[in-house]
């Protein structure tokens, strides 16, 4: 058998949940005996429920760093390691101080570990014990994915950790080959984003900047937001407090957003910072019009521009002013997105990206 465990504590699943999700599939139907071992946070019950339906097995426990001791963490993952005998653990991050003790256990029983850093930022506040456990899991990690360039950069020259087992495979999409044209101009328009309500996101920079539309603009588009987080109830309340409750609609998460993404003509991601956005590649992959910051590697799925438009974060009446640019000429947007097929399908098709992963976990099985 192909024994293969695949650990998270992330406790809000999001783009990391999926990406776990469908390399998990993926990797199924190429024939591997999958455990997935998760942190047992309400969030993560939809998540749970996709990999058993799909007859994965699956044990939660607490796993997150502030729900359990160093001690009980250990034992737990010592434990099912010892049980299930994998021939590797691929363990996915949210961010590169995530799963410590997990990643620990892998190298002390002399399990071949690689991991995913789904998000990197140079904001992070990692303290020197944990920078000194994160450079040693670098130095001797079979394989290190990012999904960036930029992400790549800021492990390499802010946190000067060794490279030498590190590969860019960026985030991936189920990448359409036919979809329906949109026509524009319309007398109305809806906009979307799909994002965790927290601070990372940047939701309250997007309401700010919607607040600063014009009147006459503000009566021609309005937006959703699907998503949950420790910040849904602060957004709602800045959106009544600048009167523009009645523009937004918080619908929670949504378990399968591409069912809805092709009802909207325009994708906004706020974001502060970011790994690399799926929710970004999903819209693209509708050729949605798509504003997003210039974070992370935004500039990589938008080609610098080229498939969307990029304004800097935290900057409110950037954001605004490119809203009004795509209501005053939707179009223009709208062949941009159309124009990223063929950069989608050479960069982040989804197959692709993952038979990539595949081969090291091979390799790593065979050495």
């Amino acid at each position: 058998m192909k024994n293969v465990i695949l650990v998270t504590d992330a406790t809000i699943m999001g783009g990391l949940g999926t990406y776990l999700l469908e390399v998990a599939q993926f990797a199924r139907n190429q024939g591997y005996n999958l455990l997935i071992l998760m942190d047992n946070n309400q969030s993560t019950i939809p998540l749970y429920n996709n990999l058993v339906n799909l007859g994965i097995r699956v044990i939660r426990e607490k796993l997150y760093r502030s729900s359990a001791t160093y001690k009980e963490i250990y034992q737990v993952v010592q434990d099912v390691v010892t049980s299930f005998t994998p021939d590797l653990m691929h363990v996915f991050l949210g961010s590169p101080r995530s799963a410590i003790i997990p990643r620990k256990v892998a190298l002390d029983l002399n399990v071949p570990l690689l991991f995913t850093e789904a998000l990197v930022s140079n904001k992070l506040i990692i303290d020197k014990e944990q920078l000194k456990e994160i450079k040693f899991f670098y130095k001797k990690a079979y394989k290190v994915f990012v999904l960036s360039q930029d992400n790549f950069s800021i492990l390499e020259n802010h946190y000067k950790l060794s490279m030498d087992n590190v590969i860019r495979i960026s985030n991936f999409v189920e990448v359409n080959k036919s979809v329906a044209k949109k026509s524009f101009p319309k007398p109305k328009y809806k906009a979307v984003t799909v994002a965790r309500l927290s601070e990372q996101k940047g939701i309250d920079i997007l309401i700010h900047a919607i607040s600063k539309l014009p009147d006459q603009l503000k009566s021609v588009i309005d937006f959703s937001i699907y998503g949950d987080g420790e910040k849904k109830d602060d957004y709602i309340q800045l959106s009544k407090k600048l009167n523009v409750e009645h523009l937004i609609h918080f619908l929670g998460w949504k378990e399968n957003i591409l069912k809805v993404l092709s009802n909207y003509d325009l994708f906004i991601l706020p974001s502060r910072f970011e790994g690399q956005p799926h929710s970004l590649l999903e819209a693209l992959s509708f050729h949605l019009p798509s504003i997003a910051t210039n974070v992370s590697g935004v500039p990589e799925i938008l080609n610098n521009g080229e498939y969307g438009y990029i304004v800097d974060s935290e900057n409110s009446d950037e954001l605004m002013q490119a809203i009004k640019l795509f209501l005053d000429d939707p179009r223009k947007l709208a062949e941009k997105a159309a124009s990223s097929q063929i950069h989608l399908e050479k960069n982040h098709d989804k197959e692709i990206n993952i038979s990539m992963i595949m081969k090291h976990w091979a390799e790593a099985r065979s050495e």
